[in-house]
């Protein structure tokens, strides 16, 4: 099996398995604070990885380009676990969500953006939305921020 395909069923199979074990056996506050911060993590890198190998010229880091399409659902899969966990283990209600002062607010909103960039990243929806789906991806950057 090639490289890019073990990658690619590591992070499309095997991690969400693994998440979900996690999430369902240990509820810790920790854990799932953690899996926010990969999240975000892997969100950085998605968004700053070709911006930094091409001004930059490091061969080493070009190899990386090809994975952004996984490192972008190993975003989705982290938030989802880390949102979920959160939502189950803590007992909240939607209401917590639509309070604007809340941080609960902002976090919904971009956790709403990952998981429509999850959805639509994939050969499919690329087929399906055409043109569209570029602009669909570029929900990322308002992600990023929120």
């Amino acid at each position: 099996m090639k490289f890019k395909r073990v990658i690619q069923v590591v992070s499309y199979y095997w991690v969400p398995v693994i998440l979900l074990l996690m999430t369902l056996s240990i509820r810790d506050g920790e854990m799932l604070e953690s899996f926010g911060s990969i999240s975000y993590f892997f969100l950085l890198l998605v968004m700053f990885i070709k911006p930094v190998v091409k001004i930059l010229n490091i061969r080493m880091l070009f190899k990386t380009l090809i994975y952004r399409r996984e490192m972008g659902i190993l975003t989705f899969w982290f938030f989802l676990f880390h949102g979920v966990g959160y939502i189950i283990s803590q007992n909240m209600g939607l209401n917590l969500f639509l309070d604007t002062g809340s941080f609960l607010f902002y976090g919904g909103l971009g956790g709403l953006l990952i998981v429509i960039l999850g959805l639509t990243s994939n050969k499919m929806s690329q087929k399906l939305l055409k043109k569209n789906w570029k602009r669909v991806q570029y929900l990322s950057y308002a992600a990023l921020f929120l």
